[in-house]
């Protein structure tokens, strides 16, 4: 049976979609460096909204948070889960 390394990131949301996506891409390339072949990221990685608001970054599954995680699988060949994020309804 062949093993797989999960590197399983900690990180704190906030309201910047920008910012995060910055502490992930950081939390990946590390897992990546130290031989992770799935990195899972946390729920609400990208944004983590204060009680009572929207989601003014919700997005669809071509928006940029799919596509950062689908670049960041590719630049460091891994598979990244991405917890989950805000979804724009159809």
């Amino acid at each position: 049976m062949e093993s797989i390394r999960v590197a399983a990131v900690q990180m704190t949301s906030g309201q910047d979609v920008a910012e995060n996506l910055d502490r992930a891409r950081e939390a990946i390339a590390e897992a990546a460096a130290m031989g992770a072949d799935w990195v899972a990221l946390p729920e609400n990685f990208a944004y983590l909204r204060g009680e009572g608001t929207g989601f003014p970054c919700a997005q669809s599954l071509e928006g940029e948070i799919v596509g950062f995680l689908r670049e960041r699988a590719r630049q460091h060949s891994v598979y990244v889960l991405g917890g989950s994020f805000p979804e724009q309804a159809p």
